[in-house]
């Protein structure tokens, strides 16, 4: 099980007040670069599914980074630093 940090035992508290059960979670990151990465990574998988899920997720991504100011030179920057996503 992955370890908690204070402020992560801190929101899920808020969030059970809201009625969402909150998990820890842990997982290796594809890419520094984010969702810029994430696509090419799942194309080169050759799984179906995976380039399906990317194709999904890739605009909300983009548009998670935007909504929170992101700032996009720092994103292309950024590498890739691992050849292919987790299964």
């Amino acid at each position: 099980m992955a370890e908690v940090e204070p402020w992560e035992e801190k929101f899920a508290e808020e969030a059970a007040k809201d009625g969402i059960v909150l998990e820890p979670q842990s997982f290796h990151w594809a890419s520094e670069p984010g969702h810029l990465a994430i696509g090419a990574l799942a194309d080169q998988t050759g799984d179906f599914d995976v380039m399906q899920r990317a194709e999904i997720g890739v605009p909300a991504l983009e548009q998670m980074f935007q909504r929170m100011g992101g700032l996009a030179p720092v994103l292309y920057s950024c590498r890739v630093t691992c050849p292919t996503p987790p299964r």
